[in-house]
């Protein structure tokens, strides 16, 4: 390869390079990118460089971080750059998707390019070559969210000419209309003075659409697929991903974890919805038998689902580590301040140190009022199941809840025997769906129980925050040394106040989540 000279002719703008160097700059787009950017790419992107000046349709898929906008970008400025009376179209998932990332990309990029900005005009909506900006362009394209196939068609619509490049980022959940439109417009293909392309790019977030099937070649044209991959242990891995991270992710989720496939090795997940929990794995939790040692020192909590009246009825979850207890219920008719001197009562019974009350759509503030004014020590935490999850692989709190409860019960918990239970833990569905776990909606759950899933939604808000230790933990039967039960025994006081209670600002929530307990550790 030559070596970079960014000195070379930039003094003067593209048409007037001399021949042999816009020779170069056209049939050499590393080299081009070196001389125009002074920069220097990573060893995947000079090969989708390759792959660029190969084929007409070419698709980065990629993991999170490589780089992948950029080498879009940098794409976009060789093909405008060196080919005749270009006409390119930019386009992303959203208007402001595209404005904030790739027409942003490409705007920077000129700015720190004297050729560049010698030889175009830059705009919101449209970057043109001077000299020629009534024909050479690049456009700012969207569409709609609300766009029909036809709409959606016509976001691409109108490019003629013998050079001509479509852009497209994120392009996995971008209608097929959309896709078909640019593909129609390489009719010209690529011979002599004509060339076409259409280049995209993709996180393999949902395994479906036009580039999904380009991937596993289940189209008819001809695509020319690139994986950037994250994966530590990939020779051929792009180094902006950050190695210790990629590490990270995989030790905490595994290498099969969807989120780990998608945002660490760039793969797609496996496809379609699974069932959250198997009849087996309830039916084994139902009979499991957890010694009073292995939870003595766990801290116990209690969800509370407040009907929504009619048929619905409030439920009390009581766990504690891993054992569940019987789930109680009562009738939809009772009201808040009631319910608020039932949770008081069952906290000094069963010595509740921590109560988690659904408060979405604000059933459950009536019970947190009242708990306010009569049991102010009570640690009480409200719970928005359409609030943001803390852990950014789920698409919300409630999905959040679900799959911790899944993982506790896989992990060894114990369920209390109850048939109502484990026909609403084995209805739900959850989905990896633009990159995160979602829970199917609770009206589909109803629509196929023929109730509503309280029992398991009030065991479920037992997982919203952190596990703890009780704050009446005895270790002094265990063995170990007396610097150890000093260290415990500080973290004890670091962790409780003076009240008994624990950690009840809802913007703490799960902050230190740990999903494997003690005896779990590996």
């Amino acid at each position: 390869m030559e070596a970079p000279n960014v000195n070379r002719y930039l003094n003067k703008p593209i048409d007037l390079q001399p021949s042999h160097i816009a020779k170069l700059w056209r049939m050499r787009p590393v080299i081009f990118c070196e001389d125009a950017f002074d920069v220097k790419l990573d060893p995947w992107q000079e090969e989708a460089f390759e792959l660029y000046m190969a084929n007409q349709r070419f698709g980065m898929i990629a993991s999170k971080g490589p780089g992948k906008t950029f080498t879009l970008a940098m794409l976009g400025w060789h093909f405008f750059m060196t080919n005749y009376r270009p006409k390119m179209a930019a386009l992303s998932v959203t208007k402001d998707h595209l404005k904030s990332n790739l027409w942003a990309e490409l705007l920077m990029w000129r700015e720190k390019s004297d050729l560049c900005k010698l030889s175009t005009n830059d705009g919101a909506e449209r970057i043109t070559l001077k000299g020629h900006e009534g024909y050479s362009f690049i456009d700012a394209r969207s569409f709609p969210k609300s766009a029909d196939a036809n709409q959606q068609a016509s976001a691409l619509a109108g490019l003629h000419a013998d050079n001509v490049a479509f852009l497209i980022d994120e392009a996995g959940t971008i209608p097929d209309a959309i896709l078909a439109t640019a593909d129609a417009a390489l009719a010209g293909g690529t011979d002599g003075n004509k060339n076409s392309k259409l280049i995209v790019t993709a996180n393999p977030e949902v395994p479906s659409g036009l580039l999904y099937r380009a991937s596993v070649g289940k189209t008819v044209q001809k695509w020319a697929i690139q994986r950037v991959s994250g994966d530590p242990d990939d020779p051929k891995r792009a180094p902006k991903v950050d190695i210790n991270w990629a590490r990270e992710q995989i030790e905490q989720f595994g290498k099969d974890d969807p989120w780990v496939m998608v945002n660490v090795f760039g793969k797609y997940p496996a496809q379609g919805a699974n069932m959250l929990l198997s009849d087996s794995e309830v039916s084994e939790a139902m009979n499991r038998t957890i010694e009073k040692d292995e939870i003595n020192n766990a801290q116990m909590r209690m969800g509370l689902d407040v009907a929504r009246g009619g048929v619905d009825r409030t439920a009390f979850a009581r766990r504690k580590g891993l054992q569940a207890f019987p789930i109680e219920e009562e009738p939809s008719n009772i009201l808040g301040p009631e319910l608020a001197g039932l949770a008081m009562h069952k906290q000094d019974k069963y010595k509740i140190e921590r109560l988690f009350v659904d408060d979405t759509g604000g059933y459950g503030s009536s019970v947190v009022d009242s708990l306010d004014m009569s049991a102010p020590m009570m640690d009480v935490t409200p719970i928005k199941y359409n609030a943001k999850a803390q852990d950014k692989r789920y698409f919300n709190k409630r999905t959040e809840m679900w799959v911790r409860m899944r993982d506790w019960v896989r992990k060894g918990g114990c369920l209390p025997k109850d048939p109502t239970l484990a026909k609403e833990l084995t209805c739900p569905k959850v989905f990896f769906h633009g990159g995160v776990f979602r829970l199917e909606e609770k009206e589909q759950i109803k629509q196929r129980l023929g109730f509503s899933p309280d029992k398991a939604d009030a065991l479920a808000q037992t997982f919203a925050d952190v596990e703890q230790e009780s704050f009446y933990a005895d270790y002094a039967s265990q063995t170990g040394s007396s610097l150890e039960k000093q260290r415990i025994d500080q973290r004890r006081r670091n962790n409780h106040n003076s009240g008994g209670n624990h950690i009840s600002d809802p913007d703490q929530l799960d902050s230190n989540y740990n999903p494997y307990y003690p005896r779990h550790s590996s």
